[in-house]
C-alpha cells in the first residue's frame, strides 16, 4: 500500500512509529517546503496533537493512517498557497465612491 510505504519512508529509524521530528520532516516534504524553510512550530505542534491521539509522544501507523485520510486534502503545498495570494501591487483598485472634496 502506498500510504504504508510513505509512512515507512518517513520513519527514519525504522521503529514502526513516527516521532515528532520525523513527522515534521514528513510535513516539509508533503508541503514542498524548501530545505531552508520551516513550518512554524505552533503549526507543527497543532498537527502533531491531531495525529498523536493517545498522547504517547509517538504515532503508530494506525494513528498516522486515520490522520492522513482526514487531513491529506488540507496539507496543500506552500508554493500552491502563495500562487493563490493576490499581489496587491498589481491590483486595480475600485475608484473612490465619492469625488474628493475641493
Amino acid at each position: 500500500d502506498q500510504i504504508k510505504a510513505a509512512f515507512d519512508t518517513f520513519d527514519k529509524d525504522s521503529s514502526g512509529i513516527l516521532r515528532m521530528n520525523e513527522f515534521q520532516g514528513m510535513l516539509k516534504v508533503v508541503m514542498r517546503l524548501s530545505s531552508d524553510c520551516d513550518l512554524p512550530i505552533s503549526r507543527v505542534q497543532r498537527l502533531w496533537r491531531e495525529i498523536d491521539t493517545d498522547n504517547s509522544g509517538e504515532a503508530c501507523f494506525e494513528e498516522f493512517l486515520r490522520w492522513w485520510i482526514s487531513r491529506k486534502e488540507t496539507l496543500i503545498p506552500y508554493d500552491h498557497f502563495y500562487k493563490n495570494v493576490r499581489c496587491l501591487r498589481s491590483q486595480q483598485y475600485d475608484p473612490a465612491a465619492y469625488a474628493p472634496a475641493a
